[in-house]
């Protein structure tokens, strides 16, 4: 459920290696992810490994996190595969390892069919609200994704599992 208490769909993921979000990567965050009609969610703890200072989660974590739900809300909502061309995030607050974050993914602009704008935000486990950032994301249908020659057939199907956990 949501911070409303509204009934959540869980995303699939069966992604090979990706460190953000791959089950099978032993050394990535494997975020797994939900969505209700308004937005893409990711619950996760990060530990020590994490870190960049003392017990304060590293910006590249932080950005990676955040890189990671405005994807899937592409993905989930847009049902398009993508790439992030730019992503500007703000620090609001620091992020200690430890407790229970919640990222949230929303689409806040379609710039053309091919490109959007995502926003990405990041709260701690009182729901104060620690980092964001917003995306623009190239779209692509399948053929697009495939002249960039480094999806195959099993990793696209893989991502058609996502756009079919989507809205009718």
């Amino acid at each position: 459920m949501d911070i409303n208490g509204n009934e959540l769909i869980s995303i699939p993921n069966d992604d090979m290696n990706c460190f953000g979000c791959s089950p099978h990567n032993r050394s990535g965050l494997r975020m797994n992810f939900s969505a209700n009609d308004d937005a893409v969610f990711s619950w996760l703890t990060l530990e020590k490994q994490h870190v960049g200072f003392e017990d304060i989660v590293h910006g590249g974590i932080t950005v990676t996190m955040l890189d990671e739900v405005t994807e899937w809300t592409v993905m989930y909502f847009l049902k398009k595969m993508a790439v992030t061309k730019s992503i500007t995030s703000d620090f609001l607050r620091a992020i200690k390892i430890d407790q229970q974050l919640r990222l949230e993914g929303r689409i806040i602009e379609m710039k053309s069919e091919r490109e959007s704008v995502v926003e990405g935000r990041l709260y701690d486990s009182e729901e104060i609200l620690c980092a964001k950032a917003i995306s623009t994301m190239a779209l692509f249908d399948d053929d697009g994704i495939k002249r960039f020659g480094t999806c195959d057939d099993h990793f696209i199907n893989n991502i058609k599992n996502i756009f079919e956990a989507g809205r009718v």
